[in-house]
C-alpha cells in the first residue's frame, strides 16, 4: 500500500504540502491494519486521486490536501482515539564538555529563550530538572529567578528536579543518594514556596544505570515517578519497579531519546506504543539538549500545526506530572520490575580515578564530621554547623552528575571537580577537628598524669600545625584520645605521629586509662620532618568503644625496667622468605616478582589462592579502541572498556625489602613497565583479616584512537570456583552472575568459598570498577582513556585498596569490615585537665542483627535533635536498640527529607534507650530529640 505514492516522492526533500500528505496516509495504513484491513479500500482510492492529482499538476496542492482528508474522515474517530502528550525539557549537562563557566551560560541563555518562548505561545509549557540550574539562577540572574517563579505558579513551568544534578546511581552511596533528595526538595520547597510533596518526579534521563534499592530510596523521600532513558535495552516502556523492600515506583524508560525534535511523522509509532503500554496516552519528549536550548519555535509551530491534521492522534503541551497522573489510572495492569536497571558504561566505574577517589573520601569525611559534630552540639553545646555541611553535600552532589564522577568529561571538568572536593575537605577536616577538640576539652585526664613541674621549653606544643594529628601537649608525658566513628568496638592497630620528643625512644611506654602497659611499634628508625618540626611514626595496638573513643598516655620507661640485649654474630643462613603473618593469615610473596604464592586463612588451614596462576598481581592491559564494542560503533572511550586484547603481567627481578614487627610489618618494591613505574608497600596489622596496599604510580601511559587505552589492573584468582560474585551497592547487596566486564561496586567484590566457607574480599578506595570472572577477582585501578579527557592520570597517582579473608559471606558482617577499612580511627592530643567525661566513653550505641547505620546527623529543624538513619541488609525483620548519651524526650519516625511519616513499626523510649524494628531491607530514618 502506497507504493505508487511513495515511488512518486521519492528521493526528494518533501515540502510541507507532501510531508502532510504522506504522513497521514501513513498513519492511516497503520490503523487499517490494527483493524484488520477495515480501512484498505478507502486508503486505495484515496492513494489512487492523489497519484492522478500529482501526475496532473506536478506537486501536492492544498487542493488535494483538502480532498484527501475529507475522504479521510471515516478514519478520524480511530485516529484520534490515541493522545500524544508533547513534554519540553532541555538536557543541560554539568560541565561535560565544557567548564563550569559555559553551564552557566547554557543555562541562563536556555531559560530566556524559554521565557521568550512563553511570551509568544500562551499555550507552550516547559519542563526542567535539577535544582542546581535554580541555583545557577538564583546566583547569577535573580531577576530572571522571579519571571520563572510566575510561569511556576502559572503551572507551565513544571520542576522535575527530585535530585540536585542528575546523577549516577551507581557509584554514590545510598547515604549521598539520599543527601540528593534532601537538599533537593528542601531548596526547591524554600525558593518557590511549593510543598515538599509537590516534587514527586525523578527526571535522570541520561544516567547510566539504577541500583536495586533506587525505589526504595526515592519512596522514602516521597517520589512516586521516575523516567530513564539508559540502563535498558529491551523490555516494557512503562512499569512498575519494586525493590526487595517491596517499595514501588511508576517508571517511564523512554523508547526512543530524550533529546529529539518534532517531526510530523512522530504519530506513526503511537499506536504501536499504546498498544504496549494498554492506554491511550504517549509521551513525547522533546527540546535541544547536552548543551541545553531546548525546544526550537519550529517545535512549537510544528506541535500546534500537526494538533489540527484531521487523520492524527490528538496533539497537546503537556507536564510529565499530567502524562504520569494519567499512568496511575492504568497502575494495576503495568508489569512489574524486579532487578537493577544496569548495564551501560563499565568504564566509567574507573575512569578519572582522582574524581572518584575525591566522591570516596568526601562521603566518608562528610559522615564523620557529621558525627562528632553532632555528639558535640548535644553534649557540649557546640553550635552544629548545618549551613556548612550543607554547602559541602551540594558540592559533593553537583559532582555526582553522570558525567562528572563517571569520569567523563574534559580537564576542565575535572579540574574544577577537584577544586571542589578541596573546598569538602577543608569543610570535614576543619569542623571535624572543631567537634573533637571541644569534646576532648572535657574529658577528664588530671588522675592518668602525674604534672611534670616546670619544663623546658620546646618545640613540641603546636608542632604539625595542619597535619592530620598536631601537637598540644609539651614535654615527656602526652595524652592522646583515639576516636572511633563507627558503631563497632575495635582493637586494631592505629598510626601515631609523635611530635618533638627528645627522649629514650628505647624507654617509650604507653598506658591506657586502667594504667595497663599497650603495645607499641616504632615504625621508622629516624625522624621525619614536617615544616620545622621531626615527628616519629608509631603503630600503637588500641581498644575503642563504639562511637566513642579512648585515652593513652605516652611516658618514658624508667631505667631500671629496660631490657638490654648484646649483639651476636649469627653463623646460620636462611633462604629468603617474604611473609607477613598474623593470627589470622599468613601470605607469603614470591621473592623474586612480588607476587602471592599462598594466602591461607589459619582459622581452617584453608589455602585461598589458585596455585596454577600468577596471583596478587599487577597488570598493564591493552585494551582494543571501545569503538569495537558500542552498539551504534560511536563513543568515548571513557564510557567503554575495550576487548582485552593484550595483557601483560607487570614483573621483573625486584629489590622487595620487608620489615617485621610486633604490631605491623610490610614488604615493598618497585616495578617498572613500559614508561611508568609502580612503588608498592604491602602491609599487614596484628588482628586484621586483610592485607593493605598502598601504592604510588607514576604513570606515563596515554591511549590514542586506533591505538586502544593501556589499564593498569589488579588481579586475585581463587582458589575455589565461583559462580557467582558479590558487589555492595547503594543501601545493599546484590549477587551477580561471573561476567567478563567491569561491573559497580561501592567498596567490594566478595569472592564466596565452596560450601559457604571462607571467602576473599577485595576492597578499594580508588573506583568502583570491580571485574568477577573465570574465577578470579580484579580491579581497575587507572586507565589512559583518551576521549574526552587526552591524560586523565597522566602524572603520580596514589592508590589504595584491601585485599582480605573474610570467614562469612553475612552482608552486614562484610560491610562492618569495610566500614572499618574506610572509617580510620582519629587521634586527638590532650591536656592534663579536670573534665566531665570519663578517659573511655561511648556517645551512643546501635545495637542490632542485620542492620546497618547510615549517618548520624544533626536535624535539619530543631534544637537538641538530631536524624539516624540505618538500613536492614538481609532480608530479616530486625531489632534494633540504640542507646543515646542522654536521655531521650521524644522519637518519631521520619522520611528522607525529615518530615515525620505514620509508621507501623512503634519506637519504644524508655530512659536513653530507643527500641524499633525495621523490615526487610528497608531504610529507617528517626529523628530523637534528647531533654
Amino acid at each position: 500500500m502506497l507504493e505508487k505514492l511513495t515511488h512518486r516522492l521519492r528521493n526528494k526533500q518533501l515540502t510541507y504540502q507532501e510531508d502532510r500528505v504522506m504522513t497521514q496516509m501513513k498513519y492511516a495504513t497503520i490503523l487499517s491494519a490494527r483493524k484488520e484491513g477495515a480501512f484498505d479500500d478507502l486508503i486505495e482510492e484515496v492513494e489512487k486521486d492523489l497519484v492522478e492529482g500529482y501526475d496532473a499538476q506536478g506537486a501536492i496542492t492544498n487542493e488535494l490536501i483538502s480532498k484527501m482528508e475529507q475522504k479521510l474522515i471515516p478514519l478520524q474517530e480511530e485516529a484520534k482515539q490515541f493522545e500524544m502528550l508533547c513534554v519540553a525539557h532541555a538536557h543541560i549537562d554539568m560541565n561535560w564538555q565544557w567548564g563550569w563557566d559555559e553551564t552557566v551560560g547554557i543555562t541562563l541563555d536556555t531559560f530566556r529563550t524559554m521565557l521568550q518562548i512563553m511570551r509568544e505561545y500562551k499555550d507552550f509549557t516547559f519542563s526542567q530538572s535539577q535544582a542546581s540550574l535554580y541555583q545557577i539562577v538564583e546566583t547569577y540572574d535573580p531577576e530572571m529567578l522571579e519571571e520563572i517563579k510566575q510561569r511556576v505558579a502559572e503551572g507551565r513551568w513544571e520542576i522535575t528536579a527530585s535530585t540536585w544534578v542528575e546523577a549516577d546511581k551507581n557509584m554514590p552511596s545510598g547515604e549521598s543518594q539520599t543527601r540528593q533528595l534532601l537538599y533537593t526538595k528542601k531548596y526547591l520547597s524554600q525558593l518557590f514556596n511549593r510543598p515538599l510533596d509537590s516534587f514527586n518526579i525523578d527526571f535522570e534521563p541520561d544516567t547510566f544505570g539504577h541500583s536495586i534499592q533506587t525505589p526504595e530510596i526515592l519512596t522514602k523521600a516521597g517520589v512516586k515517578y521516575y523516567y530513564h532513558c539508559r540502563g535498558r535495552k529491551e523490555g516494557p516502556t512503562l512499569y512498575r519497579w519494586k525493590s526487595p523492600s517491596g517499595a514501588e515506583i511508576i517508571v517511564n524508560w523512554e523508547p526512543q531519546f530524550y533529546n529529539a525534535f518534532i517531526h510530523s511523522d512522530m504519530c506513526l509509532c503511537v499506536p504501536d506504543l499504546a498498544d504496549r503500554t494498554h492506554m491511550p496516552s504517549v509521551l513525547k519528549v522533546y527540546g535541544v539538549g547536552d548543551h541545553g536550548g531546548g525546544p526550537t519555535r519550529r517545535d512549537i509551530e510544528r506541535i500546534i500545526d500537526v494538533s489540527n491534521w484531521p487523520i492524527y492522534p490528538k496533539v497537546r503541551f503537556s507536564t510529565y506530572r499530567e502524562y504520569f497522573e494519567i499512568v496511575e489510572k492504568y497502575k494495576e495492569q503495568l508489569p512489574i520490575e524486579y532487578q537493577e536497571q544496569n548495564f551501560i558504561c563499565d568504564g566509567c566505574y574507573s575512569s578519572q580515578s582522582r574524581i572518584k577517589k575525591g566522591n570516596k573520601a568526601s562521603e566518608n569525611g562528610l559522615y564523620e564530621a557529621e558525627l562528632f559534630s553532632t555528639w558535640a552540639a548535644l553534649t557540649q553545646g557546640v553550635q552544629y554547623p548545618k549551613q556548612s555541611f550543607e554547602k559541602a553535600w551540594k558540592s559533593v552532589l553537583f559532582n555526582q552528575f553522570h558525567d562528572i564522577l563517571t569520569g567523563s568529561g574534559v580537564d576542565a571538568t575535572r579540574d574544577y571537580a577537584l577544586g571542589l572536593y578541596q573546598e569538602v575537605a577543608a569543610t570535614v577536616k576543619a569542623n571535624k577537628k572543631i567537634a573533637l577538640q571541644k569534646i576532648a576539652q572535657q574529658i577528664h585526664t588530671a588522675d592518668l598524669v602525674v604534672s611534670e613541674g616546670e619544663t623546658e621549653p620546646g618545640l613540641d606544643y603546636g608542632a604539625g600545625a595542619g597535619s592530620a594529628q598536631y601537637e598540644n601537649g609539651t614535654g615527656k608525658n602526652r595524652i592522646y584520645h583515639v576516636f572511633n566513628p563507627t558503631m563497632q568496638a575495635r582493637q586494631e592497630v592505629i598510626e601515631l605521629m609523635i611530635w618533638e620528643w627528645p627522649y629514650d625512644h628505647e624507654r617509650m611506654l604507653f598506658t591506657n586509662e586502667k594504667g595497663e602497659v599497650v603495645t607499641h611499634q616504632v615504625l621508622e628508625k629516624d625522624f621525619n620532618h614536617y615544616w620545622g618540626h621531626n615527628y616519629l611514626k608509631v603503630a600503637l595496638e588500641v581498644d575503642v568503644p563504639a562511637c566513642g573513643y579512648t585515652t593513652y598516655i605516652l611516658t618514658e620507661r624508667d631505667i631500671e625496667q629496660v631490657k638490654v640485649s648484646y649483639w651476636h654474630e649469627k653463623r646460620t643462613q636462611n633462604e629468603p622468605c617474604y611473609t607477613l603473618e598474623n593470627e589470622k593469615i599468613k601470605v607469603v610473596f614470591n621473592s623474586l616478582d612480588g607476587s602471592i604464592d599462598s594466602m591461607m586463612d589459619k582459622a581452617t588451614g584453608k589455602e585461598m589462592i589458585d596455585p596454577a596462576r600468577k596471583s596478587g598481581i599487577f597488570r598493564l592491559i591493552d585494551e582494543a579502541d571501545h569503538k569495537e564494542i558500542t552498539d551504534e560503533g560511536t563513543g568515548m572511550s571513557s564510557w567503554f572498556v575495550g576487548r582485552y586484547k593484550n595483557i601483560q603481567w607487570i614483573h621483573q627481578n625486584l629489590e622487595i625489602t620487608s620489615a617485621t614487627g610486633t604490631l605491623r610489618s610490610q614488604i615493598a618494591y618497585e616495578l617498572s613497565f613500559r614508561n611508568s613505574k609502580l612503588k608498592v608497600i604491602v602491609s599487614l596489622d596484628k588482628g586484621s583479616s586483610h592485607l593493605d596496599f598502598k601504592v604510588e604510580c607514576d604513570w606515563q601511559e596515554v591511549g590514542r584512537l586506533g591505538k586502544g587505552v593501556p589499564q593498569l589492573q589488579f588481579y586475585m584468582p581463587l582458589h575455589d570456583s565461583c559462580a557467582t560474585y558479590h558487589y555492595d551497592v547503594p543501601f545493599g547487596r546484590v549477587t551477580r552472575q561471573a561476567l567478563d566486564i567491569d561491573l559497580p561496586g561501592n567498596n567490594y567484590i566478595y569472592g564466596e568459598g565452596k560450601d559457604g566457607s571462607a571467602g576473599v574480599m577485595l576492597m578499594s578506595k580508588v573506583g568502583y570498577g570491580f571485574r568477577g570472572v573465570d574465577h578470579s577477582l580484579t580491579l581497575t585501578l587507572l586507565r589512559g582513556s583518551y576521549d574526552p579527557d587526552p591524560c586523565p592520570e597522566y602524572g603520580i597517582n596514589h592508590l589504595e585498596f584491601g585485599l582480605g579473608v573474610m570467614p562469612s559471606n553475612s552482608p552486614k558482617l562484610l560491610n562492618d569490615y569495610v566500614q572499618k577499612y574506610n572509617h580510620g580511627m582519629t587521634v586527638v592530643t590532650g591536656l592534663r585537665q579536670q573534665g566531665k567525661f570519663n578517659p573511655r566513653h561511648t556517645f551512643a550505641a546501635f545495637e542490632s542483627q542485620t542492620s546497618v547505620v547510615s549517618c548520624i546527623k544533626g536535624a535539619e529543624e530543631g534544637d537538641r535533635s538530631f536524624i539516624v538513619r540505618f538500613y536492614e541488609m538481609e532480608g530479616k525483620r530486625d531489632t534494633i536498640t540504640l542507646i543515646c548519651p542522654e536521655p531521650i524526650k521524644h522519637a518519631y519516625w521520619t522520611d528522607i527529607n525529615e518530615q515525620k511519616i505514620a509508621c507501623e513499626e512503634e519506637l519504644r523510649v524508655e530512659g536513653t534507650t530507643l527500641k524499633m524494628v525495621i523490615q526487610p531491607y528497608q531504610i529507617g530514618t528517626v529523628k530523637i530529640v534528647l531533654e
